[in-house]
């Protein structure tokens, strides 16, 4: 049943952005990288430039600006994708009920998560108007080195995206350690399933949760991961209070 909240999380944090950032390498960063080339062979920039028409407020800043302003708007429609594309494997294969899943999906979408990935897209954009625009201008006077800006356009694009989604994750996910738990209970109506349950999971740390069905596993699980909120009690993310 975590399925479609794995998904929904997923997309809307990274994959939709990462996705769409790399199809958008491949079509427009490519695209740039030979309009912008073909014109240094047919020394159109050279005739602009002996017009005295700035080449960069022309043909470049248009062309990322364009680009910064489209890739959130393309990262929204991935993310919405995604998630519909998830919910035909879950429903269909899966078979995990629309209901249900629609309802998971829900509840793990907030702010923050679809913040997270506009905001790589947003950077994904920047970085694939960059290079097409760069390997473009700077392309030699010849057809042949049409071809090869184009293909340096987008194998540096994919680079940096890559690159550049490593050290935002990393960044991002540095703060899941150490975790705390604090005085924490886990009540049903009048059934209390946990009580005063403490501990710390440090960086490195192996820590394993067992016990017999319906000791309460996966309702600690997800109080852990932000899915339920605890009866009584606190959870720390790296010193933050995950429910206040």
């Amino acid at each position: 049943i975590y399925v479609a909240s794995l998904v929904s999380i997923a997309m809307v944090r990274i994959m939709g952005a990462v996705m769409t950032a790399i199809i958008m390498a491949g079509r427009t960063g490519a695209n740039y990288a030979a309009t912008i080339g073909t014109m240094q062979v047919n020394e159109e920039i050279d005739a602009l430039k002996t017009m005295g028409i700035p080449v960069v407020d022309f043909l470049l800043l248009p062309r990322i600006l364009s680009l910064i302003i489209t890739m959130p708007f393309l990262t929204l429609l991935s993310n919405i994708i995604g998630i519909i594309g998830g919910g035909f494997v879950g429903i269909f294969i899966l078979n995990i009920p629309p209901q249900k899943y629609y309802q998971m999906s829900i509840d793990v979408l907030d702010l923050n998560n679809f913040s997270i990935g506009i905001f790589h897209g947003l950077v994904f954009g920047i970085i694939i108007a960059l290079c097409g625009c760069y390997y473009g201008i700077n392309c030699g006077k010849d057809a042949d080195e049409v071809g090869k800006a184009t293909t340096k356009s987008v194998v540096s694009s994919i680079v940096w995206i890559i690159i550049s989604t490593w050290y935002m994750t990393d960044k991002n996910t540095s703060i899941v350690y150490p975790i705390k738990v604090k005085n924490l209970t886990i009540a049903y109506d009048d059934f209390t399933l946990m009580k005063n349950v403490n501990f710390e999971v440090n960086k490195g740390d192996v820590f394993i949760i067992m016990g017999g069905s319906g000791c309460g596993k996966s309702s600690l699980l997800k109080i852990l991961t932000g899915l339920k909120k605890p009866t009584i009690g606190n959870v720390y993310i790296n010193g933050f209070d995950l429910y206040k």
